[in-house]
């Protein structure tokens, strides 16, 4: 049999967690904005309890933030993936995508060097967005691929631990 080995990348600290943790991520995970008291009724805890434990989780930076999960076709944007290979990691180039309206995230990724999120009106919008990138930061970008997204799925962004 082959042996495997997992090497862990990142410089990110584990945080310890519970069942009970686990469960109020769970319940935040299907609807960020339920009532702490039918969360607390769940784990048959006080809603303080809940209240601190969700703190707690936020101090540690398990939670990060809440937000709406939208469907971009509805309002007449497509959701677009791009991974770059870059000559080298930029902190110009890092700042330029926080600042450029149609970008919605991006991460250092195994892979590729850069994987960002874009939210355009059509592929022509991502496509003069990517050569725009290309001119700013002339031979910065050595190959690039994109994914556009037609249907999801499911979107779950805390799966069974």
């Amino acid at each position: 049999s082959e042996d495997r080995v997992a090497s862990v990348v990142g410089r990110k600290t584990l945080q310890k967690y519970d069942g009970i943790d686990l469960t109020i991520l769970s319940q935040l995970n299907l609807n960020c904005r339920k009532p702490i008291h039918e969360i607390a009724n769940l784990i048959d805890k006080s809603s303080s309890v809940v209240i601190s434990r969700i703190k707690k989780l936020e101090s540690l930076g398990v939670i990060t933030g809440y937000y709406t999960i939208f469907d971009f076709t509805k309002i007449g944007r497509e959701f677009c993936r791009v991974q770059f290979r870059l000559e080298k990691l930029n902190d110009s180039f890092f700042s330029f995508l926080k600042l450029t309206p149609v970008v919605l995230s991006y991460g250092k990724i195994l892979g590729a060097d850069l994987e960002v999120d874009f939210l355009v009106s059509n592929l022509n919008e991502l496509l003069t967005t990517i050569e725009n990138m290309k001119i700013n930061f002339h031979g910065l970008i050595r190959e690039y691929k994109y994914l556009r997204v037609i249907d999801t799925y499911k979107w779950n962004h805390l799966p069974e631990l």
